[in-house]
């Protein structure tokens, strides 16, 4: 009887690439790309850039220190944020 549970060498390269990458947009979003050791780019909308200041930096908190990721908003376990 096979194990059908075990992964293949694809699936588990799969898993430890979006475990990296994962690793790497945490770092920079919780940096807010001040990490320069991940290269990155910060981008908002125009709505959000014509917000006030304040209102500006209760976003950008809330995306640096975001950490509820799930199946459902991250299906691909790579903590892409707002793409």
């Amino acid at each position: 009887m096979t194990d059908q549970t075990a992964l293949t060498a694809e699936e588990q390269a799969e898993i430890e690439r979006a475990a990296k990458i994962a690793e790497q947009n945490d770092r920079f979003r919780r940096t807010w790309g001040a990490d320069f050791t991940v290269p990155g780019q910060i981008v908002v909308t125009r709505g959000v850039a014509s917000l006030s200041a304040g209102a500006q930096v209760q976003i950008m908190r809330a995306v640096q220190t975001f950490d509820t990721f799930t199946e459902d908003n991250d299906p691909y376990g790579d903590h892409t944020f707002g793409a």
